[in-house]
């Protein structure tokens, strides 16, 4: 079972990636972990349905902290108004998952 005050992504619209990864940031930099164990661990943090979206990075599969942290930025819209709704993010969301059919907001983030 995990700590009720250990970080928890879960991929819903309201909880930003940024305060996740600092959060999270602020954990392993205590334990002293390299960015391969960072990048190793971080799974253990993240909703299920998130974990094929990080897995599938390129910083995950190379190991490297941060290029994954600058992937999950892109990957996860940005609740500030200029990344919220960025045309290009928007473009590259819809070439990417036109096949899938959505619901609602939650899956459109889950995906």
């Amino acid at each position: 079972m995990q700590s009720r005050l250990a970080p928890r992504f879960t991929g819903n619209v309201n909880q930003p990636i940024e305060d996740f990864l600092e959060e999270y940031e602020e954990l392993v930099d205590k334990c002293s972990l390299t960015s391969q164990q960072k990048v190793e661990t971080v799974i253990w943090y993240v909703n299920r349905s998130q974990c094929h979206v990080w897995q599938n990075l390129p910083g995950y599969i190379t190991c490297n902290w941060l290029d994954l942290c600058n992937e999950l930025c892109d990957e996860y819209v940005s609740p500030t108004p200029e990344g919220q709704f960025s045309r290009q993010k928007l473009i590259d969301f819809t070439a990417k998952y036109t096949w899938k059919r959505m619901g609602d907001e939650t899956d459109v983030i889950n995906y």
